[in-house]
């Protein structure tokens, strides 16, 4: 019989990120078990990890329709989101493309984004992944249009959702104060056409955001790129846990192997979010015996970034 009091036991660690954009399963860590990727499991999307995947209901009058909880642990990234905000503030508006390579942060940003500003959009904040085909497209935005009470006539017929799409793009060009985020754009020149019939994102009236790993500059678009984290935030990433916050101090007798893992993991916001729940989960190891143990394993085994 297992004693309550006893601390659980350090599994063999090694620190393994997959792409589990398009879902799937997320395996992190010798001989844990997968997780797969739906609604309550650890979640990552686009190679970012949002905590728990829950979908939030739309609490009107602000329609804020996000699939994500606030992350109340969101660190850094000020001169990123003021950057954001006044780009997207500009006049006439243009579709704004946060630009960055997997797990960079990306998506967590236009989340934590959304929440701050929610009050800037009184007509709504809408999102939906943009990473499926043509077909997902037109069945994400037919959704959106029913839920926003949108409705043509005849519903049997073969153009229903066609039609849907339409008028929704026409509520969006009428009701400029909105926010749509579309998420994992494969090919941000997929937003300058129709790629559902009559919907044209570059050419709404409404604000327009969305996460792409390609920068295409040639395109009509604001462009904003996503880097790694400065040490700092790095930092306040990897000592997320009450017990790891007093590391940040520069006297620490751990504070220098804080900032060598930092390093080793690459400032990588995916790799720290990793290792910060890991050494959160097991407070009794320290951060010179990790950062050794990193060492020999390699530090960050593998991101698939395909």
């Amino acid at each position: 019989m297992t004693d309550p009091d006893e601390e659980p036991q350090e599994p063999e660690h090694k620190t393994i990120i997959v792409d589990a954009s398009n879902g799937g399963t997320v395996a992190i860590g010798e001989g844990a078990r997968a997780t797969h990727v739906e609604a309550g499991a650890t979640y990552i999307e686009n190679q970012t990890v949002i905590q728990e995947a829950q979908v939030v209901s739309n609490p009107d009058p602000q329609r804020l329709s996000l699939p994500f909880l606030k992350n109340d642990r969101f660190v850094g990234r000020e001169d990123l989101l003021a950057e954001l905000h006044a780009l997207l503030s500009q006049d006439p508006p243009r579709p704004l493309g946060l630009a960055g390579l997997g797990g960079i942060g990306k998506t967590q940003l236009a989340v934590e984004y959304a929440y701050r500003h929610k009050t800037y959009y009184p007509d709504g904040i809408f999102w939906f992944n943009a990473a499926g085909s043509a077909v997902d497209w037109q069945k994400a935005l037919t959704e959106l249009a029913l839920s926003l009470g949108l409705r043509v006539a005849d519903p049997g017929s073969s153009d229903y959702q066609l039609r849907l799409v339409a008028e929704l793009a026409g509520y969006l060009n009428q009701h400029s104060r909105t926010l749509l985020v579309l998420d994992n754009v494969e090919d941000p020149a997929w937003l300058t056409a129709a790629r559902v019939q009559a919907f044209i994102p570059a050419a709404l009236a409404c604000r327009v955001l969305f996460t792409t790993r390609l920068h295409k500059p040639g395109l009509p678009f604001a462009w904003l790129g996503v880097g790694m984290l400065p040490e700092a935030e790095a930092l306040d990433l990897l000592l997320k846990s009450e017990s790891r916050k007093v590391v940040r101090n520069l006297i620490h007798p751990e504070h220098s192997a804080a900032c060598e893992l930092c390093a080793l993991l690459g400032y990588h916001p995916l790799a720290l979010e990793v290792a910060g729940a890991y050494l959160e989960r097991f407070p009794s190891i320290s951060l010179p015996g990790y950062l050794k143990r990193m060492q020999e394993e390699g530090g960050l085994s593998t991101i698939d970034d395909t």
